[in-house]
Formats: C-alpha cells, structure tokens, sequence
C-alpha cells in the first residue's frame, strides 16, 4: 500500500499482519486508529503522513523492525501502552501536535533522531512520556529531540544518549516540563528521581553544566515536597539559600564575606582583648554612636576583629585574642561550625564551576 491515499477514517484495531506490511508515502486525511493491532512482520511508515489523530494504542505490537522515519503527524499522535519489540526508528519523524507515548516499552534499539530545523517532538503542543520502558538503554538515542513540553515522570533516562536537547529554561535554569506545569498536584518526590536521573546521565559524559541544573532541580523538589513551613525552614532549604545547592559559587561567597564581617563586629559588642600582662581590651556598647565608625580608632579595632575572625577560622591554638565574656565564647563555637560549614560550600561550588 506504498503511496496510497485514506481520505476516510480507517480502522485496524485488533488487526493481524501476519507478513511484512509497508504504507510508505502514504496519507491519511482521516483519524487512523491501528490500537491492539499486530505487526508480526517488519512495519514501515516512512514519509507517510497523518492529517488526522493516528492512535496505536492498547498494546499494538511491532514485533519486528518499525520505522516512521520523516513521518509527519499534523494531529495528536498516541502510543500509549504500544509494544516496540524490534528495532524503533522515528528519525526526522515531525510531530506538530500531542503525543503520547506513556507505558509503552522499547525491546531493541531505538532512536529519535531529529534535525535542526525539525527537532523531534512539538515545542509547542505536550509530549507524554510516562512510565515508559527502554530495555536496552544504552542502545537508545536522543538526538535533535525537543522535550520542553514533554513530561518523564517514571521514566528513566540515566543510561540513554541524550545530544543537543531541547529542555525548558527557567530562570536561566535547564528544567523539565514536570516541575515548570501548571499541574497543581505534582508529584515532587518522583520529578526529583527524574533530575537525579538526568544528573546522571549528563555528569557520566562529562557535561557537568547540565548536571549542575539538573542537581539543583533534584535539591530543589526535595526541598519542595516537605510540607508547610519546612519548605523554607529545613537543612535543604538552608542549603539552597547558603550555595544554590552548590551550583552558585557567588552566592556562597558573599554569605562567607557577611559571615566574616558578622562576627567580627559581633566580637567588637561582645568584647576581645590580647592575653598580655598588658592587655589591649576591645570593647563597644550597642548604643554606640555612628560617627564612631569615621574614626581611626575603629577601624583599627575592627582590623583587631577581624585578625581574631581568621585565626578562629583557621583553627589557631594562639591567638591574639580571647573573648572576656560567656557570650563571646558562645559566638566563637558559632563561627567555628557556621564558617567552617560555609568555607565547604564554597569550595564545592567552586569545584562545580570549574567543572563547567
């Protein structure tokens, strides 16, 4: 049936093709619905087009070689629960609007195989891929595919090809369809699995500008499935505001310089001084006057502050100063485990940087 033309709706379901079966070059101007149908033999539908819905739903088998290369679907497109046994082709396949793709299981290889110019999946229309099956994952291919609109809740894409794909973008961020929706009841804990995935997946090729996205998407719907106030009081919450979950060195770089210049003037309030016969005593009352600050004498002692800052952050057993109160002991604990903590922030999102 190469080159033929459908202009009504056709009907297949539940039907068996016992040989190999081919509608290459052909059109459907109306719905096609091919659900529980058999291919037993190879299946092609290269450059065939399906100006109607086109269903292959209800466990379709292609249990050999499909192929729907440079296949053009101008309606909604459905595979759901479909069963690709042989090799999946959908090289250059264009589909303008929903697909559906969820449940259905890849046996053998399978590629989706785009071009610039028409890059495999609508950005525009949604693209479910739910639950779906890749037996042999190192042997499927992503290339040229858009999935901006495409949602992957269950389905695992950690071993898969992935090259040059289009991903959401949010705040300058690669994102996932699932976490950006409009779906008021999402399922944080299982998009979290979907970026821990693709964190893998990108970090295990050494693209660790992706990774870093996608590590953030992981922390950020951990983050995001506590409930009420945890989500913003909590240890993830916590991380996310110090470092960016490790991925902005910037940001824990200024919480580290606040940390410094905090607790040197805390020790200013709290009171230093050298452990000298002659001791040199710091000390300054809240309700200090502002003009104090344009002096000299401050800012010297400020530098005194600071000096005892770096040797606590440093872990100095002689230091030029102590504190003279319980209150400043207490701060010293303070700065040991919060600098000290911040310091690890630092260098990780450093480390992630320079990754890049």
């Amino acid at each position: 049936v190469n080159g033929a033309l459908f202009r009504g709706k056709v009907d297949f379901t539940g039907t068996r093709f016992a040989h190999p079966v081919s509608f290459r070059g052909s059109k459907f101007f109306g719905k096609v619905i091919f659900d529980a149908a058999q291919f037993e033999g190879k299946a092609d539908f290269a450059s065939t087009e399906f100006h109607e819905d086109a269903s292959f739903n209800e466990e379709v088998l292609f249990a050999k070689h499909v192929g729907f290369g440079s296949s053009i679907f101008y309606k909604k497109a459905s595979f759901e629960k479909a069963l690709f046994q042989g090799e999946t082709y959908f090289g250059y396949t264009r589909f303008s609007s929903d697909t559906n793709l969820s449940y259905s299981q890849f046996f053998e290889r399978t590629f989706f195989d785009g071009e610039e110019k028409n890059r495999v999946f609508s950005d525009t229309k949604p693209t479910l891929m739910v639950s779906v099956l890749f037996q042999k994952p190192k042997d499927t291919l992503f290339r040229i595919v858009n999935l901006s609109r495409c949602s992957l809740i269950n389905t695992d894409l950690s071993s898969v090809e992935l090259t040059d794909i289009k991903w959401s973008v949010n705040q300058r961020r690669k994102v996932i369809f699932d976490e950006i929706s409009k779906d008021s009841n999402k399922n944080y804990p299982l998009i979290e699995k979907v970026y821990r995935q693709l964190k893998k997946n990108y970090e295990d090729r050494g693209s660790y500008g992706e990774g870093g996205d996608f590590h953030y998407g992981e922390m950020e719907m951990r983050r995001l499935s506590h409930h009420g106030i945890f989500k913003y009081v909590s240890l993830t919450a916590l991380y996310k505001y110090l470092s960016g979950y490790g991925e902005k060195y910037w940001r824990a770089f200024l919480w580290l310089t606040i940390f410094f210049l905090g607790f040197a003037g805390s020790y200013l309030l709290t009171g230093i001084k050298t452990q000298s016969e002659n001791a040199k005593v710091i000390s300054y009352s809240f309700d200090f006057q502002p003009r104090t600050l344009l002096t000299s004498s401050f800012w010297e002692d400020f530098s005194c502050s600071l000096l005892h800052t770096l040797e606590i952050a440093t872990f100095q057993r002689d230091r030029t100063f102590t504190p003279f109160s319980t209150f400043g002991k207490f701060m010293e604990v303070l700065q040991t485990i919060l600098i000290s903590a911040q310091v690890a922030f630092t260098i990780l999102a450093i480390n992630r940087r320079f990754k890049r």
